[in-house]
């Protein structure tokens, strides 16, 4: 992840024709406990917020990341746990109504308690549809 983040300020500055310094250890550490559910595009987005908010020629620190990213790591475990478990969970209950509906998707999601739209919006979000 380091690796990563540096040389994404390092390209994110020149785009922006904006000099910054290397981001800081604390927000290094900060970006490695993150969960990242939006993959590089989520950390290139972030580390682009940080660079628009830092003063030119300073570091890319902590106190420029969001504050949902800022808030890090509870109790000890990266962020994202929650919702990495939330997903599994949810995978799970839609691969199990699908497999009670025999593949029957509005049987499924009537039996989930949802729309059938609702179902597969969730499913491209799962990465199953």
């Amino acid at each position: 992840m380091p690796a990563l983040a540096r040389h994404l300020v390092q390209r994110i500055a020149a785009q922006l024709k904006k000099p910054v310094a290397e981001p800081t250890a604390e927000t290094l550490g900060l970006l490695a406990q993150y969960g990242f559910p939006g993959n590089v595009r989520e950390l290139a987005n972030e580390l682009e917020r940080a660079i628009i908010l830092a003063e030119p020629g300073g570091p890319v620190s902590d106190d420029l990341l969001s504050d949902r990213l800022r808030e890090g790591a509870v109790n000890g475990a990266p962020r994202g746990l929650l919702e990495r478990r939330t997903d599994d969970f949810e995978r799970a209950e839609i691969e199990a109504a699908l497999a009670r509906a025999n593949g029957v998707r509005a049987k499924a999601a009537e039996e989930l308690g949802m729309t059938y739209r609702g179902l597969l919006k969730k499913m491209k979000r799962l990465g199953m549809a």
